[in-house]
């Protein structure tokens, strides 16, 4: 079993029961409250008030089919939604009455997720959203809450663990089984033997034992049903039989191999009462006073050879006797079969770093390695056993470090490749018994693997690869054509070689992985942690027969890589494993297919037909913060799962995720890689303790990809979870809409205020080209009448000269008209006091002559007072026209001309006194309408007013009022 002790916090403390939920969280009930374990650390759930109520003591806790969250607190039954964001009132499921108000209410978990309620003297069956009776009491004093002690259930009955209602002594109880057809049985307290029933054996199968000192063994479903165990002070041991899934173990045998060595301070006898949970089919979850311990069974799959071998498996070798013959730093020996007795070879005391056999030879092999003579040595197998039966001194062996020597068998030309102690490439043949030694002369470059072909010679260690090709065994040379090596991996420190059957090269690196290399095309592909590998340095390569399957022994672990899914799965000590490194060239593969590799604790063996390769399952889920700007300043904190969409507000300024799963015993040799496509293309990646922070996603949504890599070094399937991050205020459809509509209007306000002005403007043109053409038409057509006349050379002279001035009259009143239209769209003639001044000379040069008293009131006005062009245009005329009417059509005797400034409007008052009217029978003459029109026109179009009264006979006054 592998254990997990959960962080040594009150979240563990006092625990009244455990379960696991469909995403894979632990769920912990206790007297303070209700946690969650995530695979690294205990947390309180944050949102355990509901209505202003505290959940507070929690007695137990349930997943139903719905994946609600059922909770038994000390204040009545709450109900947490799927994504554990808010809680469900129980009204809501249509709970009856019967459930809610029972003061004896209990539920456990069926298989199949179907929950059992016990409320009252009825046991109750709740399935998807419906709820039926699954059996009734047949005692009429229904138990309290304090009496039941406990409901469970298996795949046929439910168990109640209570005292009988005639028996007042608390610690004498049964067992009651209450079937689904109806009938109960109860158990015997000591033995767990039916006492009703008793031919019905096999529901007293489901129960081991019972005393008042050890309450219930039973077995339980494969799916999450819980076994709890409770043993005294002076408990002695009892074994606890699963016949299902067919293991055992005992309550001391856990104590001494898990409590003890997580808590070596506790003893068993002071522990007091132990609850084991089924959490899964593998996982147990082991909970006392003193905390809770998670335990796994597990299979071992692999077998060693470690407990008569010493340490550091350096080379292994078997004969056809089945002799396992090794090297390692405590000298060479092997293995008989006889007696499974370990040997020592009769030679000194010496390291074998290469033993290989000699081909057509059976029984006969050559070793290599570091003695105090640096020999090679001949061996020869029988069934009695392996000895020595040559000795070769003289082929210069290296007496360096020890993993620098290696020797490779050349079938081809029947002899062996090693090197010399003075860094020659040497070949020994077996045929002629010489050893022939090739130049020139090798760099130091402490070689460690060497592949023949037929080519040539692979060589490769501390300080690169090298390839010679073409030895010419006449001359003693041969040609290094290294250079065509790709630098990429020409320089790689390399411990290990495999040239596979497709003329690839693999090759095992310190620090940098496993690289594949294809001879035929130069294609390089490197496999690092990254893409499952257990470490990035690579002791030993071991492939199975096809080369479809690759052994990979590393630092912290044995790799399985299977080249055709491109899916690594690895393996550790708690597979069986001697130990998790492993040593260069330690490795043999059996003609049965037995695999045999060395590391620093043994050897270990296995039969590569009894693994394939499953993709695992995990349950992953996250647990997601929302803060604000204060990044201390949580918003919200939530569990999600898998497909879930999560909203983000746009208060919420960054994003904390933390990735876990289920694989809670091996949580820290669990890698996260994530990424936003839409955002970054490339994965981030995570361990298992660090968090994903996002921070100013763009509005809108987004898809989150999780991987996680599980401690066998695969990648598993992506998970995905999409934010939907929702604009500000500001960035909404209907703001933006809203801006939209405001701005169109305000274009097409401007646009009509353009059409206006361009009105105005255009009317403005239209009234001075109306001007023109009364004011200038009649002058500029009588000029040129009398310039004709004037030219005409028959033209008497006195009529001339009456024609001379009768031009120059009308062309001095033409320029006056043309100076007053220049007047009044002159920018700088603006300022009231202009008007004043203009309507002041206007009235002095027209009058003075025809009037007998003329008085003119104009007031100086500020220099920042000014007038609209066109108000002053159509103000003046107005004036203009009122006193030329005035003398027109009466025997003016005083006018009295007042001019000011009142509310923002030009005022200008007018009192004529006269003797009477000219032509007064011709009131209707055209001129006079003509005028009046005019006056009209003008006062319409600067929204002006004007007052007329005749207050006498003899006196007229007029009120003129027009804005500036």
């Amino acid at each position: 079993m592998t254990p997990v002790q959960l962080p040594d916090i009150y979240s563990n403390r006092s625990i009244n029961d455990v379960t696991q939920d469909h995403t894979g969280l632990i769920w912990i009930a206790n007297n303070s409250g209700l946690y969650f374990y995530d695979g690294v650390e205990c947390r309180a759930f944050k949102n355990e008030q509901i209505n202003g109520v505290k959940i507070g003591k929690v007695h137990q806790v349930v997943e139903d089919q719905a994946c609600r969250l059922w909770i038994l607190g000390a204040k009545g039954l709450f109900i947490l939604n799927k994504e554990r964001t808010g809680f469900i009132p129980p009204q809501v499921l249509n709970l009856p009455d019967s459930i809610l108000n029972a003061p004896n209410l209990n539920f456990c978990r069926g298989n199949g997720n179907v929950l059992f309620i016990l409320a009252g003297s009825v046991i109750y069956e709740w399935g998807t959203n419906n709820i039926k009776v699954w059996a009734r009491y047949s005692q009429p004093a229904p138990p309290t809450r304090e009496h039941v002690m406990m409901l469970f259930s298996s795949k046929e009955n439910i168990f109640v663990l209570m005292p009988l209602p005639d028996e007042s002594a608390p610690e004498d109880k049964r067992i009651r089984v209450y079937r689904k057809n109806g009938s109960i049985v109860e158990l015997e307290k000591n033995t767990g033997k039916l006492i009703t029933n008793a031919s019905d054996s096999k529901s007293a199968a489901l129960v081991n034992a019972f005393s008042d000192s050890v309450s219930v063994f039973s077995p339980f479903d494969p799916q999450y049903l819980p076994v709890i165990v409770r043993y005294p002070k002076n408990y002695s041991g009892q074994t606890f039989v699963d016949e299902d899934n067919a293991y055992a173990f005992s309550l001391n045998l856990i104590y001494s191999n898990f409590i003890s060595r997580f808590r070596p301070e506790l003893n068993i006898n002071n522990i007091g009462r132990v609850y084991i949970y089924q959490i899964s089919k593998e996982i147990l979850a082991l909970v006392s006073a003193e905390g809770l311990l998670l335990l796994q069974q597990r299979k071992l799959v692999f077998k060693s050879i470690e407990a008569t071998t010493g340490h550091r498996i350096r080379a292994i070798q078997k004969d056809t006797f089945g002799h396992l013959i090794f090297g390692s730093y405590s000298g060479t020996k092997y293995l008989s079969t006889k007696n499974n007795e370990l040997r020592q070879l009769g030679i000194e005391e010496m390291y074998a770093w290469s033993i290989l056999p000699i081909p057509n030879q059976t029984g006969r092999f050559i070793m290599q390695g570091e003695d105090r003579g640096n020999y090679i040595y001949f061996l020869k197998s029988n069934p009695d056993g392996i000895r020595v039966v040559r000795t070769r001194k003289d082929l210069g062996i290296p007496n360096r470090v020890a993993f620098n020597t290696c020797m490779a068998m050349d079938s081809q030309r029947n002899g062996f490749w090693h090197l010399t102690n003075d860094d020659c490439l040497s070949f020994y043949n077996l045929a002629t018994d010489q050893n022939h030694t090739f130049s020139p002369r090798l760099s130091e470059s402490e070689e460690r693997a060497m592949i023949t072909t037929p080519q040539g010679i692979w060589l490769a260690g501390h300080k690169g690869l090298e390839f010679f090709s073409r030895p010419d065994f006449t001359t003693h040379t041969y040609q290094n054509v290294s250079h065509h090596i790709p630098e990429q991996i020409r320089t790689l420190s390399i411990n290990t070689l495999y040239l596979d059957s497709g003329q690839n090269l693999w090759i095992g690196t310190n620090g940098q992985g496993l690289f594949r290399y294809n001879t035929a095309n130069g294609h390089i592909e490197q496999f690092r942690t990254q893409h499952g590998l257990a470490e990035n340095t690579v002791f030993s390569i071991l492939a199975e027969k096809n080369d479809q399957v690759l052994w990979l022994g590393t630092g912290k672990g044995l790799s399985r890589f299977d080249l055709k899914q491109r899916w690594f799965d690895n393996y550790y000590t708690e597979d069986g494993l001697a130990n998790n490194e492993f040593n260069t060239g330690a490795t043999y593969r059996a003609y049965d297919g037995t695999m045999y590799m060395g590391g620093q604790n043994g050897i270990n063996y296995f039969h590569p037909d009894s693994f394939q390769t499953q993709v695992q399952h995990l349950k992953q889920f996250a647990v997601i913060g929302l803060k604000g700007a204060g990044h201390h300043d949580v918003i919200q904190q939530r569990i999600v799962e898998p497909e879930a969409i999560i909203q983000v507000d746009p208060s919420v300024k960054f994003i904390e995720m933390d990735f876990r799963s289920d694989d809670y015993f091996h949580t820290a040799q669990l890698q996260y890689r994530y990424r936003i496509s839409d955002v970054v293309e490339s994965w981030e990646y995570l361990k298992y303790s660090e968090k994903a922070i996002f921070t100013l996603l763009p509005p809108g949504k987004h898809t989150l990809e999780v991987q996680v890599r599980s401690y066998r070094g695969m990648w598993l399937p992506a998970v995905h979870y999409t934010l939907e991050v929702l604009p500000p205020w500001y960035a909404t459809w209907w703001f933006r809409s809203l801006i939209a509509l405001v701005t169109m209007a305000v274009l097409f306000s401007i646009y009509l205020l353009h059409i206006r002005q361009l009105r105005h403007e255009f009317s403005l043109r239209q009234q001075i080209s109306h001007d023109l053409h009364d004011s200038l038409g009649s002058r500029i057509y009588l000029l040129r009448n009398l310039s004709h006349q004037i030219a005409n050379p028959l033209l008497p002279e006195h009529e001339k000269q009456a024609s001379l001035r009768r031009f120059e009259e009308i062309g001095q009143d033409t320029f006056k008209t043309i100076r007053d239209f220049i007047w009044a769209f002159d920018p700088k003639q603006d300022e009231v006091n202009h008007l004043f001044e203009r309507m002041d000379d206007f009235a002095e040069n027209y009058l003075s002559d025809v009037v007998e008293e003329l008085t003119i009131c104009c007031p100086s006005m500020p220099n920042d007072q000014k007038i609209n062009p066109r108000s002053k245009h159509h103000l003046m005329n107005v004036y203009q026209e009122l006193l030329t009417n005035m003398v027109k059509h009466t025997h003016c005797q005083a006018i009295c001309i007042q001019m000011s400034i009142e509310n923002g409007c030009v005022a200008i008052r007018i009192t004529n006194s006269h003797t009477g009217y000219k032509n007064e029978h011709n009131d209707n003459d055209s001129s006079s309408g003509a005028g009046l029109e005019s006056i009209r026109h003008r006062l319409a179009e600067i929204n002006a007013q004007i007052e007329w009264k005749e207050p006498t006979t003899s006196q007229q006054f007029a009120y003129l009022k027009a804005p500036l």
